[in-house]
C-alpha cells in the first residue's frame, strides 16, 4: 500500500472515531440511566409520633437516629441500633394531624448512575372518612445502603375517598 492510501486510511479513521465514540457512548448512557430497585428495610412504622412537621430526611448516625426516634417516640426507649458503617437511615414525617386516617410509607428505592431515589406515599382521608377524633403524626424509618450518590426524594399524596 503506498504512503497516499495509508494516509487516506489514518484520516479517516480519526474521522469516525468521534461519531462511533459518540454512539458508544449514548447507548451507555441509555443503559446506566436505568433505575435500578435497591433493597431497603423498614425499621418502624407509626401514626403515633409526635412530630409536628413534614420532612424527608437522611440519617447518618446512630446519635442522629437515636435523636430523631426520640423527637418522634418520647416514651420509647432508644432507637434500635443500626450499623452505620454499611447503612444510613431515611425518616419520612407526615407532621401532625387532628384526626387518624393518615400514613407515610417509602414505596421504593431506586439507584440510578447519579443519584439515589426514594419514592415515598402519603396518604389522607377523604372528607366521608369516619376517622379517629385524636391527634395523629405519621412516621416511617427504613434503612438503606450507605452510599456517597445524591439522595432525592420524590413523594406522591393520595386522598382515600371512602
Amino acid at each position: 500500500m503506498n504512503k497516499s492510501w495509508k494516509l487516506l486510511l489514518a484520516i479517516s479513521a480519526l474521522s469516525a472515531a468521534p461519531i462511533l465514540q459518540g454512539c458508544l457512548d449514548e447507548s451507555k448512557a441509555d443503559s446506566d440511566s436505568t433505575p435500578v430497585p435497591a433493597a431497603f428495610t423498614v425499621i418502624k412504622t407509626s401514626s403515633g409520633g409526635r412530630a409536628d412537621h413534614r420532612k424527608l430526611e437522611v440519617i447518618g448516625s446512630q446519635q442522629d437516629f437515636n435523636a430523631a426516634y426520640y423527637e418522634v417516640s418520647p416514651d420509647a426507649s432508644l432507637a434500635p441500633s443500626v450499623d452505620f458503617n454499611t447503612l444510613i437511615v431515611i425518616g419520612a414525617y407526615m407532621g401532625m394531624h387532628a384526626t387518624g386516617g393518615y400514613s407515610i410509607s417509602v414505596e421504593s428505592v431506586n439507584i440510578t448512575e447519579f443519584n439515589v431515589e426514594i419514592k415515598a406515599k402519603s396518604t389522607a382521608p377523604g372528607s366521608n372518612c369516619v376517622t379517629t377524633q385524636a391527634f395523629t403524626s405519621p412516621f416511617q424509618f427504613i434503612s438503606i445502603a450507605k452510599t456517597t450518590k445524591p439522595i432525592i426524594f420524590n413523594e406522591s399524596y393520595t386522598v382515600i375517598n371512602c
